[in-house]
């Protein structure tokens, strides 16, 4: 079960990173109005996945609610980290403004609903493997 959660969690990196080089290539990040979104859902489900993962063979396994309750606050901290990296880039490169306090909360939002997504796959595989 642990495996099958990374082959997923490592499927959506490889689809995420590899969209985000086309769209940085492309400029699909500013084409696009929705591609931001698209790609921070993504990215919630790989957090969502990994962590599963990782808390998969806990020594004490935890109930269904734990699990998203985990899962969903490891993803909120993991973006918003990510969103503090955007300020601090932004910052760095002044006269490039991208981040700003609506976009922050749509990404989190995004985040979180992709979360919500992969914390469905970890429970049918937590729910699967303990049949």
């Amino acid at each position: 079960m642990r495996r099958s959660l990374f082959i997923k969690a490592l499927l959506v990196v490889v689809f995420v990173l590899t969209f985000h080089l086309l769209a940085l290539k492309f400029y699909w990040y500013t084409s696009i109005w929705w591609y931001d979104m698209m790609m921070h859902t993504g990215g919630g489900i790989f957090l969502a996945l990994a962590v599963g993962a990782l808390t998969i063979k806990e020594t004490k396994p935890l109930g269904w609610w734990d699990t998203v309750v985990l899962i969903l606050l490891a993803v909120f901290v993991i973006g918003l980290l990510w969103e503090y990296y955007e300020y601090f880039i932004q910052w760095l490169l002044k006269p490039i403004p991208f981040a700003d306090f609506d976009d922050s909360i749509s990404d989190l939002l995004c985040d979180m609903f992709g979360g919500g997504i992969g914390s469905i796959f970890v429970l049918r595989a937590k729910r699967k493997y303990n049949r």
